[in-house]
């Protein structure tokens, strides 16, 4: 049984999704996984381009959902693996583009639509779950293994909605 730490934080912009992102970004290294999942519009991508800011790559506003190619790559204090697995169907298709061989190791990856490869995600990826609450709001709701539970500092005085520690299989 894996203990999990769960934070949910408000976002009213793009601006605060941005800023939750480079909080996150800004404690990430070499191997880190981030799961994002939401609707469609939910604000996966402008996450991801605070993660990238958080994570030292200067034009992070070019990031972009890289849902044909199926993968961006951008250049930070690390690399960071965009992948958007909206296309994909599955675990298998995630193998052969080469996924699985870029999570872990020297690099950062941030995956959108992951619930379609949440398969192969390693225990230690961080979960982003966006839901939508009105045109500008959203809830994330942001959990990761209490062996990580340096990351719980890094959302103080981020707009928090709840908080807590559980078990979970």
């Amino acid at each position: 049984m894996t203990q999990t730490v769960r934070h949910v934080l408000a976002s009213n912009s793009a601006g605060e999704t941005i800023a939750a992102g480079v909080a996150l970004g800004s404690v990430l290294g070499p191997g880190d996984v981030v799961a994002l999942t939401g609707e469609l519009g939910s604000g996966k991508t402008v996450f991801t381009k605070g993660v990238a800011a958080g994570l030292g790559f200067e034009l992070s506003n070019l990031v972009t959902s890289p849902t044909y190619k199926v993968l961006n790559q951008y250049q930070g204090r690390v690399t960071i693996n965009h992948f958007d697995a909206y296309r994909l169907n599955g675990p298998g298709d995630f193998a052969d583009i080469g996924g699985d061989d870029l999570l872990g190791g020297t690099s950062v990856s941030v995956i959108e639509w992951a619930e379609r490869v949440a398969q192969v995600l390693p225990p230690w990826t961080v979960t982003v779950v966006i839901q939508v609450l009105s045109s500008s709001g959203r809830e994330l709701e942001i959990t990761f293994p209490e062996s990580r539970k340096e990351l719980a500092g890094v959302f103080a005085g981020l707009s928090p909605r709840d908080s807590e520690s559980r078990s979970s299989k």
